[in-house]
């Protein structure tokens, strides 16, 4: 519920200049007679790039990792374990299925990190109290690490030198974004499957 209703939310983390500047057409109404008329007008703006993280679709769902990891640690070491290789797993899986596209950011085919997470938490322990949180745990930071983090660290010079100016959210697609469905997607499954 958090997630849905901060989706729209995104903290600017760093703004990051791509050099030269771009022409942006922006529409304004210019109201006739009480009529608005559309006009659209040339706009000189500077390259740059914001990365920022999205509250509803990555801040959420890390917290709630956060917690679970946190409780498996304490109750047992071995699904704590269990937890990190799933979240290795999907990472890597991510990682390699990640691409740069202009407009949109990093992306991943949606069902890679759900489905990694889920074969391997199943592949690896086959009880529903422990495998849906460490499926969710996996599909969330898996996602995350793997195509947020380290393919935005690899492919961040395309943004600069190659794409132009950015918004690049983690997570920004709110609710609708990799990291929020691949844990829900990844628990959901977890439960079906492993009873």
């Amino acid at each position: 519920m958090f997630s849905l209703v901060l989706s729209p939310i995104n903290i600017v983390l760093k703004e990051y200049m791509a050099g030269g500047y771009t022409i942006n057409f922006q529409r304004k109404y210019v109201f006739f007679y009480g009529i608005p008329v559309p006009i659209v007008m040339p706009v000189i703006v500077a390259r740059k790039i914001v990365v920022a993280i999205n509250v509803g679709g990555a801040l959420i769902p890390l917290m709630i990792s956060s917690i679970i990891l946190c409780n498996l640690f304490i109750k047992d070491l071995g699904f704590f374990v269990t937890a990190l290789l799933v979240i290795l797993m999907t990472t890597i899986t991510s990682y390699l299925s990640a691409k740069a596209i202009p407009g949109v950011g990093i992306a991943v085919p949606g069902l890679v990190p759900p489905l990694t997470a889920v074969i391997t938490t199943l592949l690896l322990i086959n009880n529903p109290i422990y495998s849906v949180p460490i499926a969710y745990v996996g599909g969330v930071l898996g996602s995350l690490i793997g195509a947020d983090i380290l393919r935005l660290k690899k492919e961040f010079y395309k943004f600069i030198n190659v794409y132009g100016s950015s918004f690049l959210s983690i997570g920004g697609a709110g609710t609708f974004d990799g990291i929020y469905l691949s844990g829900i997607l990844a628990a959901a499954l977890a439960l079906i499957f492993s009873k």
